[in-house]
């Protein structure tokens, strides 16, 4: 059961985070200052800036700013403290606006990253898996159109199946149809997001059916075309290029490894 809990747990960790900090902000709510920084990259000025300015829409800002450093720099010694802090924001930020889509999307992202470096029992306790979903279910209720509510539920699903298999999923009332779904929803909603295609195509590889690697290869290809917009998306857009690589050279597997290696 311990074996079975762990699995639950990382898959439910993985499903939330991925590399689902995403380069897209909107561009008329938030300060000027904190944006240009983010999309230059300098995530932690661009959080304090954010924080400074104060409102929800600053304070999403915020919580985006320090997850989408997690997603480039991974290793960092003070992983978990950032995720928390973004999390804290994101939940102010949902203080006042109850109705904001970003701060729900960024909670359920925080959780996931916090649950990949928390120990097993806290995490279960805490129950992170199903406070994930449930504020990416509630985001894509409020913008059903929204891509990235869709994406992000969408690897919730694929990732709970990949890592704790039919029983994992079971517990979890994970669905590859609804994954895929939910993945074909956001790409047909932003076509042109690279992000949305990175994080489809690793989701698909976790699954492992061979069957499914000319798709992978065409998703990440699809990507690596795609102009980024801000250091974020050109991190992930070089992340596709090293895991395309990998794959098109060794097959599924190797393509999964240089993926986890990207987002340990």
């Amino acid at each position: 059961m311990r074996a079975l809990n762990r699995r639950l747990l990382i898959s439910a960790a993985l499903a939330a985070a991925g590399v689902a900090a995403t380069g897209r902000v909107a561009d008329a709510a938030v300060n000027a200052d904190a944006l240009m920084l983010y999309r230059a990259g300098d995530f932690l000025d661009a959080a304090q800036a954010a924080t400074r300015a104060g409102g929800a829409d600053n304070l999403a800002l915020a919580a985006r700013a320090m997850l989408a450093l997690l997603v480039v720099d991974p290793r960092r010694g003070d992983f978990v403290d950032l995720a928390e802090r973004a999390q804290q924001a994101a939940e102010r930020a949902l203080s006042l606006s109850t109705q904001s889509v970003e701060a729900r999307l960024q909670i359920a992202i925080a959780l996931g990253m916090r649950g990949r470096r928390m120990p097993v029992a806290q995490a279960l306790r805490e129950g992170l898996a199903t406070r994930a979903r449930a504020f990416l279910e509630e985001a894509g209720e409020i913008a059903p159109r929204d891509p990235w509510a869709q994406a992000l539920l969408g690897g919730w699903h694929l990732e709970v199946w990949r890592r704790g298999g039919a029983v994992g999923a079971a517990a979890l009332n994970a669905n590859i149809g609804r994954g895929v779904a939910a993945f074909d929803r956001a790409r047909a909603l932003a076509p042109n997001d690279p992000a949305i295609a990175v994080h489809y195509a690793i989701a698909l590889l976790g699954l492992g059916h061979g069957l499914l690697q000319e798709r992978i290869e065409v998703m990440l290809q699809s990507a690596i075309g795609m102009r980024p917009r801000d250091a974020l998306e050109r991190h992930l857009i070089g992340v596709a290029a090293t895991v395309q690589a990998a794959l098109a050279r060794d097959g599924m597997a190797a393509g999964l490894r240089a993926a986890d290696a990207a987002f340990p």
